[in-house]
């Protein structure tokens, strides 16, 4: 009888159950083994990734040696983008000192399979900024799927006009993927020194 093994060097697979006893085949017949093998997938595997699979068959004198290729699925969380909305304040775009904003950012899953129990924090180690909450929940996200989060952020009223502020968006879901991104806001008017050489 054939006894067939499956095997690979993949660094992302671990293959539990590799050998499967296929009993005799006479020649110009194929056979068909259900549930033969199981494999693994590590939690880390980057969507996209090509798994190199080989199938070894030996029937005590000859041997054949096959191979076939599996994609890997899995999430991809990416920070988009971010908007400033003051409406509940001045309302000049921007959140200047004592000023309460919101900050909306989105979110999206760019990779081929679900994202799971997704987590967004905006976080900041900078001074005179609140964040609160500073996590928020997205739910599920599908491949391709964006989701808007609105952060409330509050400046110190004694936060100096001009002051840069570096935030950073940390993205988790399930399986321990994760994602991130970084954006810069001013606090209150910018000030510039524009300088004119030019004696004409």
């Amino acid at each position: 009888g054939i006894t067939v093994k499956l095997t690979t060097a993949d660094p992302f697979i671990q293959v539990t159950d590799s050998v499967e006893f296929a009993g005799n085949i006479a020649g110009n017949e194929s056979l068909t083994l259900a549930d033969a093998f199981e494999f693994i997938v590590a939690d880390s595997v980057p969507d996209g990734h090509v798994v190199l699979f080989r199938v070894i068959s030996d029937d005590g004198d000859s041997t054949w040696v096959s191979q076939f290729f599996v994609t890997a699925r899995a999430p991809v969380l990416e920070f988009i983008d971010f908007f400033i909305d003051d409406s509940d304040g001045n309302n000049n775009g921007r959140i200047d000192p004592g000023e309460t904003v919101s900050i909306l950012t989105w979110v999206r899953n760019a990779g081929s399979s679900l994202a799971s129990n997704v987590i967004t924090g905006l976080y900041t180690g900078g001074e005179y900024i609140t964040i609160d909450p500073p996590q928020q929940s997205c739910g599920n996200l599908s491949p391709g799927e964006t989701s808007g989060l609105t952060f409330s952020v509050t400046a110190d009223e004694d936060a100096p006009e001009g002051y840069l502020v570096d935030l950073t968006v940390d993205i988790n879901a399930d399986l321990g993927r994760t994602g991130n991104g970084t954006f810069t806001i001013v606090i209150g008017r910018y000030s510039a020194l524009v300088i004119d050489l030019d004696p004409n």
